[in-house]
């Protein structure tokens, strides 16, 4: 009987439990090194989009050209954030970057892959704000752009936060220069001097035309530079505002101005006024001081409640037309003043005249020009500001161009 010899028939069966074994740790080493750096290079990658796309959109908001636009973006997920590749375009008045990261293979080229690519897309948008903490119940009249203009929305002085306001403040860098006057850095700048395009929002002035208000007692000059334009509001061109209808008066504005709001308001809405020199939400105001609100503008004010006069509503969407399928929102009070509001602007708070002591550049400026005015008129200056860096979590999206933006992803 012949004996077979197992020992020997086992020889060579450990080779291709060896050779599939080395594949698999080849395989899961490529899986590991190549994986990894895929997505590593996949969060890189989506950086450098993000990063192009908010860049982007900030030139976008400026109307900087289209080519600018994307000029911007590229160069931002390229040279400033790593991206091997980048492509951006504007579409639906957004600025889409597509980013990509390309680096060799470690174990992949063994399979015929020599490079691994990671993409990623951003989009990002600017948007003048319509709401959030920031906002205070202060209404300012919609100025017309300039004449001969074909554009609706409402015109102001205003200053760049960025390269104007904040070295003012900060003193980095130690001076700006402001339509070719150079302005030197000081602590407390804006409590000492007032530039060309300070505004003041005063109680018991009423504009009369574009120069000469009219109070009480007689007419003051409110063009406190010089350019022919008025400088400070009053009455019908300011007001306070019940921003819920609730009729709180005054202590609830103060809650509003210390607080903020917990809730949404949006252009095409109507909020009634509170009547009077409300004392202590001039107070209230002091605490704003050296800080950027938003302030509502209104292009209409109606007497009545704006669904019982129908010839409000075409007044006020004369030129800014609500778009089908929307309707006004009207927020009811009990004084039936109301405010049509089409926009927020950002108002940096340099000083608020609450009392005979108050020291405020612009206050002083204009009892200089009109010494029978009072030194107990209350009121608020400060400067409309552009590009100021509200964050995305406090303000929504909305309203008309008036140099106020959220620069915010969208994708």
């Amino acid at each position: 009987m012949k004996k077979y010899n197992f020992r020997r028939l086992e020889k060579g069966q450990v080779l291709p439990i060896v050779v599939i074994g080395l594949i698999i740790v080849i395989s899961m080493t490529a899986l590991i090194l190549d994986g990894g750096s895929i997505m590593v290079n996949r969060r890189r990658a989506q950086n450098a989009a993000d990063a192009g796309a908010l860049a982007g959109a900030h030139d976008y908001c400026l109307k900087k050209a289209a080519n600018i636009v994307t000029a911007t973006a590229i160069d931002y997920a390229v040279n400033k954030n790593n991206a091997t590749f980048a492509t951006a375009e504007i579409k639906n008045n957004q600025v889409e970057v597509t980013a990509e990261i390309t680096q060799n293979s470690f174990f992949a080229r063994i399979f015929n892959q020599s490079n691994l690519t990671s993409r990623a897309i951003a989009a990002a948008g600017c948007f003048p704000p319509s709401q959030g903490n920031y906002l205070m119940p202060i209404a300012w009249s919609c100025r017309p752009p300039v004449t001969g203009s074909d554009s609706p929305d409402c015109k102001v002085q205003e200053l760049e936060w960025a390269s104007q306001v904040n070295p003012l403040i900060t003193g980095n860098p130690n001076y700006v220069v402001i339509d070719g006057i150079t302005y030197n850095y000081e602590p407390n700048f804006f409590s000492k001097y007032y530039l060309p395009q300070i505004y003041v929002v005063m109680d018991a002035v009423a504009t009369a035309s574009e120069i000469i208000c009219t109070t009480e007692g007689g007419t003051i000059n409110c063009d406190l530079n010089g350019d022919g334009k008025n400088d400070i509001e009053g009455a019908g061109n300011r007001s306070w505002l019940d921003l819920d209808g609730g009729g709180g008066g005054a202590s609830e504005m103060v809650d509003w101005i210390n607080n903020g709001i917990d809730h949404q308001i949006t252009t095409h809405t109507w909020l009634d006024s509170e009547p009077g020199n409300v004392t202590t939400a001039y107070k209230a105001m002091k605490n704003k001081e050296g800080q950027v609100v938003l302030i509502v503008i209104f292009n209409q004010t109606c007497d009545d409640n704006p669904d019982n006069k129908p010839e409000c509503k075409d007044a006020a969407h004369a030129t800014y037309p609500i778009d089908p399928g929307e309707s006004d929102i009207i927020v009811e009070g009990s004084s039936k003043l109301y405010f049509h509001v089409v926009g927020f602007g950002a108002f940096y708070v340099t000083c608020v005249h609450e009392k005979n002591s108050d020291k405020c550049p612009g206050y002083e400026r204009a009892v200089e020009l009109n010494p029978s005015l009072k030194n107990s008129v209350n009121s608020i200056e400060g400067y409309f500001v552009s590009g100021y860096p509200f964050p995305p979590s406090d303000t929504t999206g909305g309203g008309v161009d008036m140099g106020t933006y959220i620069v915010s992803l969208t994708k």
